[in-house]
């Protein structure tokens, strides 16, 4: 009897130890449900607003902001000079006026997210509302195919004066056209340009005012700058376009409207590499474009040219295409009292300068450069170069004092640090 229990015992501890180590070796199931509770989606719903993101006021040192906590969203004007800080409205009463004139359901805690325009000399904002309700898109064209209308969401356009006590509607219909995808307009607009068969066009003011009002009018004048433009080494567009549309082409303004800088890339000589889409609306498609991989010979080659506004003459800059690069154009960060509405793109130097990076393949050399925007004659101002690779390459420059000093950002000693070098310096 007692080798019996002896027996049954032991056949006991071998099945827990065996069933213990089963257990410690198996692998356990992800929770995924508990881990998206925590994604920034679901978090943010929690935490809400930790900073503070300032939005200046054209005149004056006034700003406003946003800032959400667990009551809503509450919207803030403040003037630092009188060290004052007040709510731009009454969230309860905001709720009240979208209500009635959208006839959507709006309350204190749940507004919707505004993008203020100031007007009327900042006393006044202006704002968007979209609502639920659907309203037939028109359709600009005369001839257009009969067809069933197309339906959108309903847009008001909105202002309210500070203090006051309801909302206006300015024009619950889509706001006229002030500027159109494909021009590039000059500071002053006096001037668009925009590209077209792979080549540079021009259009002055009075034409490009046409095109706002349609843009297929036949009277409209254009006029072709380059000819040289093709595909892979282009002034603007991409692969695929479509012959006499119109496209954006991006450049560099001066500031005084006389000068624009392009920068253009030759890829005819690279190979193409060939992918699938396997993520298309209906069956996967193939895809090609052109590719650079390390250690082919071939490389794109950057180039830079000058646009004279007035004479129509063109200066390259004068670079070295034998060695592979990169090439960035520094550009100007615009400031709250610039006046300027349409922000074109223009370089960092107010003087006829253009200030321009290169970085190395293996972004291990970086120097900047400085070329004369009448004569394209290259000076090299500060050289980067390490035995690793450079992490903020892409860091911008900073001028002042007339442009005989600089800001950049430098790890020439291993660690990122900011250097002050003047004219005289360099």
């Amino acid at each position: 009897m007692k080798q019996i229990l002896i027996l049954f015992t032991l056949v006991l501890l071998v099945n827990h130890a065996s069933f213990s180590q089963e257990s410690n070796t198996k692998t356990p199931s992800p929770n995924y449900r508990l881990a998206s509770k925590f994604s920034p989606k679901n978090i943010s719903k929690i935490v809400h607003s930790t900073e503070v993101f300032p939005h200046w006021l054209e005149k004056g040192n006034r700003f406003w902001y946003q800032y959400k906590t667990s009551e809503g969203s509450n919207y803030y004007i403040v003037d630092p000079e009188k060290k004052t800080r007040n709510k731009l409205f009454d969230n309860a009463k905001m709720a009240k006026w979208l209500s009635e004139i959208t006839k959507d359901a709006y309350d204190a805690k749940h507004l919707p997210r505004f993008n203020f325009k100031f007007v009327k000399n900042e006393t006044a904002i202006r704002f968007k509302i979209t609502s639920k309700e659907k309203v037939e898109v028109e359709d600009e064209e005369k001839n257009a195919r009969k067809k069933a209308p197309r339906m959108q969401n309903k847009v008001y356009h909105l202002e309210y004066k500070l203090g006051g006590n309801g909302l206006t509607i300015i024009n619950s219909k889509k706001s006229n056209k002030k500027y159109v995808s494909w021009a590039s307009i000059a500071p002053d607009s006096t001037i668009v340009l925009f590209s077209k068969n792979f080549n540079l066009y021009w259009m002055d003011k009075e034409n490009y005012l046409k095109a706002l009002k349609n843009e297929n009018d036949p009277t409209i004048i254009e006029n072709q700058w380059t000819k040289d433009g093709v595909e892979h080494f282009s002034y603007g567009g991409s692969s695929g376009i479509k012959k006499d549309k119109r496209y954006r082409i991006s450049g560099y303004w001066s500031h005084d409207s006389k000068k624009f800088v392009f920068q253009r890339t030759d890829k005819r000589h690279i190979k193409d590499l060939w992918v699938i889409n396997s993520i298309s609306n209906k069956r996967p498609t193939l895809e090609t474009y052109k590719y650079h991989m390390a250690g082919e010979q071939e490389y794109p080659k950057q180039y830079i040219d000058i646009f004279d506004t007035r004479t129509k003459a063109i200066t390259p800059v004068k670079l070295d295409t034998t060695v592979q690069q990169n090439i960035s154009i520094y550009q100007y960060i615009y400031q709250k009292n610039d006046t300027i509405k349409h922000k074109p793109s223009l370089l960092i130097s107010k003087k006829g300068k253009i200030y321009f990076s290169t970085i190395s393949r293996d972004f291990k050399r970086l120097d900047v450069h400085v070329a004369d925007i009448n004569s394209g004659e290259v000076t090299t101002l500060i050289k980067e170069h390490s035995n690793v690779s450079l992490e903020n390459y892409w860091e911008p420059i900073h001028l002042f004092n007339n442009e005989n000093e600089i800001l950049f950002w430098s790890e020439r000693d291993g660690w990122g640090i900011i250097i002050y070098m003047t004219r005289k310096e360099i």
